[in-house]
């Protein structure tokens, strides 16, 4: 079975390795490189606390797993480090309505991990005294990690192709069908013969979708970071509330954000979104507007109006797609490409995934 790829991104590359760890080897189409667009600029955090009662509830306890798995094989991190690290991670309230909604969330928390507990301000500012009174508190987790979004995407790239993947810098111009089925793709103006084709690339999946009928509500949406230098004292433990966030990543930068834009497939970074998300950090970390921006990026996530990914077979034969896990899909790519990877093979999947089928759409 000839299976091509398309997408290089943090979904397609996780497909490519466990297609390959099954045996095959497959082809992973990419324009623009490796990661080059959300995956690549993604912050990398991975919570692994989820509301239980929640649809995506299993998809993100098998991500974990995946993650945990990824991060303890020694030979993968020879190939290259994805730069995994587990670190903690306060939650911040910062309004009534956030600390009454944390409240009950955390009891449900504590029922699935001993390292979850409520914090009061004066035991936040005792960890790091940058943090503003503006806070009324927060949930205090260690059991959180983050990665390089970047270098596991490539990593994955890069292992697959030592077990016989191949990887081809050429952009897919249309999905090739016959009599309802797969039959290869046209890449550059060339055809090539396919019995599996698997979508992954993010919100572009969707213009060559339409180019076979198939129309589903997915849309780019922009998210910008800035990157600051440090000139103090490290941040030892991750901060998040609201959509926003600070960490210093392994590179030494303060990671602060982010945005999000319903603004097409414009993926520049702007002045305004600058502003916003310096003066948002601001307000709990005074601090930071001393900071020297080092870079400033921007990137198109893929989105679903119900924020669940799609994943599985669309009404093509041979035709799969996995995408759409919006600012989770650095924690939940590695899941959807092995799932996707599995349904290409009719393997157990281990758990229902039908709330992520097209189909709901359709």
């Amino acid at each position: 079975m000839k299976i091509g790829i398309i997408g290089a991104g943090i979904v397609g590359s996780s497909a490519a390795y466990y297609l390959s760890k099954f045996g095959y080897k497959p082809v992973i189409f990419e324009k623009d490189g490796v990661a080059t667009h959300a995956s690549g600029f993604a912050q990398g955090g991975l919570n692994p606390n989820v509301n239980p009662f929640s649809i995506d509830f299993k998809l993100h306890k098998l991500a974990f797993k995946l993650h945990e798995e990824i991060k303890s094989d020694s030979y993968l991190k020879n190939l290259l480090n994805p730069e995994y690290v587990k670190k903690s991670i306060i939650l911040l309230a910062t309004n009534r309505k956030e600390q009454l909604s944390f409240k009950p969330l955390l009891k449900i928390f504590k029922n699935t991990s001993s390292s979850i507990k409520w914090l009061n301000p004066n035991e936040i500012q005792d960890i790091d005294p940058r943090v503003s009174n503006e806070i009324l508190g927060g949930v205090y987790c260690e059991d959180y990690m983050e990665v390089n979004a970047l270098k596991l995407s490539e990593l994955f790239v890069k292992a697959s192709r030592e077990m016989g993947a191949e990887y081809v810098l050429g952009e897919v111009d249309n999905i090739l069908v016959k009599n309802g089925s797969v039959v290869g793709l046209e890449v550059n103006g060339y055809k090539e013969n396919f019995d599996v084709i698997l979508i992954c690339s993010g919100p572009w999946s969707t213009l060559l979708l339409e180019k076979n009928h198939i129309n589903i509500p997915l849309f780019p949406l922009k998210g910008q970071i800035l990157r600051l230098k440090n000139t103090g004292l490290d941040f030892k433990v991750a901060f998040s509330w609201g959509k926003d966030y600070l960490t210093q990543k392994e590179d030494g930068f303060l990671w602060v954000g982010t945005t999000e834009e319903k603004v097409g497939f414009d993926h520049e970074i702007t002045s305004k979104a600058k502003e916003l998300i310096l003066n948002n950090v601001e307000k709990f970390f005074p601090e930071i507007k001393s900071l020297k921006i080092i870079k400033q990026t921007a990137c198109l996530r893929p989105v679903t109006p119900d924020n669940l990914p799609i994943i599985g077979k669309t009404n093509i034969s041979g035709l799969y797609i996995g995408t759409g896990a919006g600012r989770k899909g650095i924690k939940l790519g590695p899941a959807i490409g092995n799932l996707a990877s599995k349904m290409i093979l009719n393997k157990d999947l281990g758990l229902d995934i039908s709330h992520f089928s097209i189909n709901r759409f359709l």
